[in-house]
């Protein structure tokens, strides 16, 4: 996916197996690359949960015993 999207123009970050604190600079970090773009793109493709109809990214470090923890 990464190549591809390069190979489409976009500048790729590509990120694996995160804690939540990389998680949240690296979602940081686009918001503020994105910022005045036409076209921003995020590609998740790892472990997520929906609660009462939100989405949510789970990083590595999780630990959820129950919903409350999300």
């Amino acid at each position: 996916m990464s190549e591809k999207l390069r190979e489409l123009g976009f500048k790729v970050e590509h990120h694996n197996d995160r804690t939540k604190a990389e998680m949240e600079r690296a979602f940081r970090n686009f918001v503020t690359e994105a910022t005045g773009a036409d076209i921003a793109l995020v590609f998740y493709a790892g472990h997520g949960i929906q609660v009462n109809g939100k989405n949510y990214v789970i990083p590595v470090d999780a630990r959820l015993r129950d919903v409350s923890d999300v």
